[in-house]
C-alpha cells in the first residue's frame, strides 16, 4: 500500500519541533521584541515603569505561548489585533487565538 505524503504549507509549521536550540533561543529572543514593541505602541501596561521582573515573566509567558508560530504570522496577528480594537493591548492569548483562526483557514483550503 502506497501512502501520500501530507500536503504541507509553510505556515503550518511548528518551530519548536524544526529549529536547532539555538535557533529557537533567537526566535524567542525576536517574539519578546514583539511583545515590547507591541505595549510600546499602545503603553497599556505602563512598560517602562513596570517592575522589571514582571516585564521579564510577561515576556516569558508571551514568548512560550508564540515560540511555535513564525514571526510575519506574530506580526500580522498584532496588527490584526491592533486594527481591531486599537484602545486595546492584545495579549498572548489573542494572538494565539488570532493565528490559530488563520491557520484554520489555511488547512481548510489546502486539497484532503
Amino acid at each position: 500500500m502506497t501512502t501520500v505524503p501530507a500536503v504541507t504549507h509553510p505556515r503550518l509549521v511548528h518551530l519548536t519541533k524544526s529549529l536547532s536550540p539555538q535557533e529557537l533561543d533567537s526566535h524567542r529572543a525576536q517574539v519578546g521584541v514583539r511583545l515590547e514593541l507591541l505595549v510600546r505602541k499602545t503603553d497599556k501596561f505602563g512598560w517602562d515603569r513596570m517592575d522589571p521582573n514582571v516585564r521579564t515573566i510577561l515576556r516569558k509567558d508571551w514568548m512560550d505561548a508564540l515560540q511555535d508560530f513564525t514571526l510575519p504570522e506574530i506580526d500580522e496577528a498584532c496588527r490584526a489585533a491592533v486594527m481591531a480594537n486599537p484602545d486595546r493591548c492584545p495579549n498572548a492569548g489573542h494572538i494565539r487565538g488570532l493565528i490559530l483562526k488563520e491557520r484554520a483557514a489555511i488547512r481548510a483550503s489546502l486539497p484532503k
